[in-house]
């Protein structure tokens, strides 16, 4: 598979994590890093991480997004999954973990 990339783009009080490659044990780390980092910071109300270039996930990932989702919960901020392929968005459904997520599929950053 290939290693992780995130792309970080700040617009006003939004954070957008866009990934490329594979979300598992290696690059779960850094996801986890610099989603935290974005929910630290006071201006950030949405989290959204874009999965539009995911080519697969793990577990190891998906508990990844489980702990972003939940630090974002509890400091009353948002977090939107955008644009989960096929194989991405059966992965978190075959974990029962969509209905965790605000999940759209529009390619547009979301403000």
């Amino acid at each position: 598979m290939t290693s992780l990339s995130i792309d970080v783009h700040l617009a006003g009080p939004t954070c957008e994590l866009a990934l490329c490659g594979a979300l598992d044990a290696p690059g779960s780390q850094d996801l986890r890093d610099k989603g935290l980092l974005g929910l630290r910071e006071t201006r950030i109300e949405t989290l959204v991480i874009d999965l539009s270039a995911v080519a697969a996930i793990d577990a190891v990932g998906m508990e990844s997004l489980v702990l972003l989702r939940n630090v974002a919960q509890a400091r009353h901020k948002r977090l939107i999954l955008r644009g989960a392929s096929d194989r991405v968005d059966d992965a978190l459904h075959e974990a029962h973990l969509t209905k965790l997520f605000a999940m759209v599929d529009a390619p547009a950053r979301v403000s």
